[in-house]
């Protein structure tokens, strides 16, 4: 018979989609600062949800490896992003933006294991005319918002209130990884002149951001707040944002950037015009910062560092 161990007073955190740019982030800002919870990233290999049938045993697992924290968190941060191709292959992003996170919420009702999903505005159709609340009925207009708010809805129908939280963001960058941010970057330094859609707004919302949100959310020994919106504060549009890396980048001088509409630049899957979010306060001493602040402390594009694997804090 196994021996118990003695119940620790920090919960756990199981990352899905440490790869990516949010991912790597909450990674990394576990490693450089402290936090009340360690971390467990679940790889590609070992937790793969193009596969939802393989999710089951491995949570349970975990949940018996785990079981001497005080509590375990799933924080989905993995999804299939790639908005256009959602419209070609709906099937795929069907199976790991909903069908998979549907099969992680009932594995994390019954093991009571809290649940965390990371959502986006691609679930409105972007039609209303102020920031979104967090109460306000989703109305996707693509393929890959329907996905996440079908996905929403899953987690809502397995879970008791309290037990998960919906995180919404939009347009999220980060130094590492392929995003508008590393993208305009490095155009602004190949290009005398961009082309960039001025009539969606939003607001770009920082990866740093973000994380420091979610590492308080997953704190809360309380109940968990449903639905959140972690967005910088602010508002712009792409063009405007375009404008203001290429000037943190300084090459304002050297590339000039034209505003466009979203007929001038046709995608296979339409995109919200509104995409402002109503911002949600978990802690008032710790506020999101504006957009503009948030982008002035990023730093420039760069490969991201090398990472332990685990990261626990001992």
């Amino acid at each position: 018979m196994r021996e118990a161990q003695p119940k620790l007073e920090k919960g756990i955190i199981l990352l899905t989609g440490a790869q990516g740019q949010l991912g790597l982030t909450l990674l990394l800002r576990s490693l450089q600062t402290e936090v009340l919870h360690d971390i467990y990233p679940l790889s590609r290999e070992q937790f793969d949800l193009a596969h939802p049938e393989t999710l089951p045993p491995v949570l349970e697992r975990l949940a018996l490896r785990f079981e001497h924290y005080r509590e375990i968190i799933l924080l989905n941060a993995a999804a299939y992003t790639q908005v256009d191709l959602a419209e070609i292959h709906p099937k795929e992003a069907e199976v790991i933006n909903t069908i998979a996170v549907d099969t992680m919420a009932r594995v994390c009702a019954r093991l009571q294991i809290r649940f965390i999903q990371i959502s986006t505005d691609y679930v409105f159709d972007g039609a209303y005319d102020q920031p979104y609340p967090v109460d306000y009925p989703p109305h996707p207009i693509s393929v890959y918002g329907t996905t996440k708010w079908h996905a929403e809805e899953a987690v809502a129908r397995a879970l008791p209130l309290g037990e998960y939280a919906i995180v919404r963001t939009s347009w999220l960058y980060s130094p590492y990884r392929q995003n508008f941010y590393r993208t305009m970057w490095c155009l602004a330094h190949e290009r005398s002149e961009l082309r960039v859609v001025a009539d969606q707004i939003g607001a770009p919302s920082s990866t740093e951001s973000v994380a420091e949100q979610l590492f308080l959310l997953c704190s809360r020994r309380e109940a968990l707040p449903p639905v959140l919106h972690f967005v910088n504060r602010g508002e712009t549009s792409w063009y405007g944002f375009a404008q203001a890396i290429v000037e943190k980048a300084g090459r304002s001088h050297f590339c000039r950037v034209h505003p466009i509409t979203t007929e001038d630049y046709p995608t296979a899957a339409h995109r919200p015009r509104n995409s402002r979010l109503e911002v949600s306060c978990l802690d008032s001493n710790t506020p999101l910062c504006s957009w503009q602040e948030a982008l002035r402390l990023c730093p420039p594009p760069s490969d991201p560092p090398s990472i332990p694997s685990l990261k626990q804090k001992k």
